[in-house]
């Protein structure tokens, strides 16, 4: 299989995400560290400006949870979610709550003070 590539900015909750994921899987990677303020890259690799990335064999996959469900299609072993299709689907609504609850709003708190004091985590 050919080379992956994450974009990627660090601290990015998303961005976590997919890194946790692709350890569990085993899968060797790359990063491609952007800052906040400049989406330019991403925007060239992925015709928009979010992260995470990941650039797969030439294939674009934008989205943590598309991304996420890339690498179970990909890389089935260890597996992600679970195969059965009721189960699947509540992990996959778990996810997304969790996205909209807890992830955005530690985004918003996290870039702010990123942005106040460029330099520091």
């Amino acid at each position: 299989m050919g080379a992956l590539t994450l974009i990627q900015i660090p601290f990015s909750h998303n961005c976590v995400k997919v890194r946790v994921a692709l350890a569990r899987k085993g899968v060797s990677y790359e990063t491609r560290n952007i800052p906040p303020s400049e989406r330019a890259s991403v925007a060239a690799a992925s015709g928009q400006g979010m992260v995470p990335v990941l650039i797969d064999d030439g294939r674009v996959i934008v989205d943590s949870t598309a991304i996420l469900l890339h690498l179970e299609e990909r890389y089935p072993d260890p597996p992600l979610v679970p195969e059965d299709p009721a189960l699947r689907a509540e992990c996959l609504v778990l996810e997304d709550w969790a996205d909209q609850a807890f992830m955005a709003l530690s985004r918003r708190v996290s870039y702010a003070n990123v942005l106040k004091r460029p330099g520091a985590r």
